[in-house]
């Protein structure tokens, strides 16, 4: 069968296979060392209990709160469908495995180091796993910005010893510990953030450019903004400045890459190219106090997008070639053997009538066709999704010159209804340049 949980729901069930072979490892194991446990991920598709085995007692299941998961509310909340889910498995593993750990994702690196504020959800969470008899929790968190997430460690670290105690108090005593005669402004820019979420009631999980735009009141970043400045203009020891300092370097990089994935949201629903250089800029700025990969990756395809008229993904860096600037849909380079792969959206008002795509190639390229996602679900073909080829109306000649290639695109292949339409191309390491896309019907 396949997982029903979320995102593993692509893939096949494999819970009773590895508590199986764990169970084996784990029997096997106490005949020598019988005070020995054997910990065991319970992730994505085997985040489900086993069907046909339960885990011994010297298996401890880690439960990771990966997929399904909305960061915005507690495990608890049934207003949250993912949550819903997740809580569902969190019960079914608490009756048959006590011993069961939970796996936490404390600092989500996939977050870009956007401004996550969990205090509240993760404190209920703490409490509840405490109710349904769980002991043992796990943090995965790397600390990188502990001084702007500082009050999240603190208050985690206190209630797993005392899960009664009240979580604001915790992390008001920590504020006022840290900052000093900071500390009511930095309360202020504590309290904006958190609310800022809250007023959308947007949930989010792990993907910005899907789950950024909307989820953050803007006036309230302002005026978390404003509090943080307040509080660098605080007389206060150098101590207290430079963890000021920590905080307003990440944060301030988080409020101009929350504007650029808003605006980035903005070109894709309207195609308005103003939109898409205002993302660029913002997304400059915020890189100029924090580099983070993903959103450098990001930033640089903005250019790419301006350059090919399309919103794509997946392209290398700029490169010159025939004495026009393109872009490599190989992103990580020739002979790594890794796939080759990019994509494009165009909006398509009417999917009636055919779609002609226009793509200005470097002749020497890997390119023989594109393909469509018809189902218009943008999932891979792996799990179900339809994805129809369509060959140039005449191929590459081969020769290291720009060349035109015309795809027209039947009604049939369009995804029906849908105002945007999902191609791609490449794959298997190839390399095609693209200078230029042109769409019309």
């Amino acid at each position: 069968r396949t997982t029903k949980q979320g995102l593993a729901s692509e893939r096949p069930f494999r819970g009773d296979r590895v508590f199986w072979f764990a169970n084996e490892v784990a029997r096997r194991v106490a005949r020598t060392y019988p005070d020995r446990s054997l910990l065991v991920l319970a992730y994505v598709n085997y985040a489900e209990p086993p069907d046909t085995v339960r885990p011994l007692p010297n298996v401890v299941p880690f439960l990771c709160h990966y997929a399904p998961a909305d960061y915005s509310r507690p495990i608890n909340d049934p207003r949250s469908e993912p949550n819903r889910q997740f809580n569902k498995l969190l019960r079914k593993w608490a009756k048959i495995a006590p011993q069961t750990t939970i796996y936490s994702y404390v600092s989500k690196s996939m977050w870009w180091r956007l401004p996550r504020p969990v205090l509240r959800p993760f404190a209920a969470d703490i409490k509840y796993f405490y109710s349904l008899g769980l002991r043992r929790y796990y943090c995965q968190s790397s600390l990188t910005d502990w001084k702007l997430d500082g009050p999240l460690y603190y208050v985690i670290g206190r209630l797993l010893w005392d899960p009664s105690q009240d979580p604001q108090a915790i992390a008001d005593e920590w504020i006022r510990l840290m900052f000093g005669l900071a500390a009511e402004s930095m309360a202020e820019f504590y309290r904006s953030i958190d609310e800022s979420v809250r007023k959308t009631g947007r949930p989010y999980s792990d993907h910005p450019p899907r789950d950024v735009p909307g989820l953050y009141d803007r006036p309230l970043l302002d005026q978390a903004l404003a509090a943080l400045e307040r509080a660098e203009a605080t007389p206060a020891d150098r101590t207290v400045h430079d963890r000021i300092a920590g905080v307003a370097k990440v944060f301030r990089y988080g409020y101009h890459m929350i504007e650029a994935l808003q605006q980035r949201h903005r070109f894709q629903t309207t195609g308005d190219p103003a939109a898409l250089r205002a993302a660029r800029e913002a997304g400059e700025k915020a890189l100029s106090y924090v580099r983070v990969r993903e959103a450098v990756r990001l930033v640089e395809s903005f250019q790419a997008v301006i350059d090919l008229g399309v919103l794509a993904t997946g392209f290398g860096p700029p490169e010159k070639k025939g004495g026009r600037r393109c872009w490599n849909s190989d992103e990580t380079g020739k002979g790594d053997g890794r796939a080759g792969w990019a994509s494009f959206v165009v909006q398509t008002p009417r999917t009636d009538r055919p779609l002609v795509i226009e793509m200005d190639v470097w002749g020497t390229s890997d390119l023989h066709h594109i393909v469509i996602n018809t189902s218009g679900d943008g999932r891979s073909a792996a799990s179900g999704s339809v994805w129809t080829p369509i060959r140039p109306q005449k191929p590459l000649s081969g020769k290291e010159r720009w060349e035109t290639l015309v795809f027209r695109i039947p009604p049939e292949a369009l995804a029906a209804g849908k105002p945007f339409q999902r191609l791609g191309f490449g794959g298997s390491d190839s390399q095609v340049w693209i200078s230029r896309i042109r769409v019309r019907q």
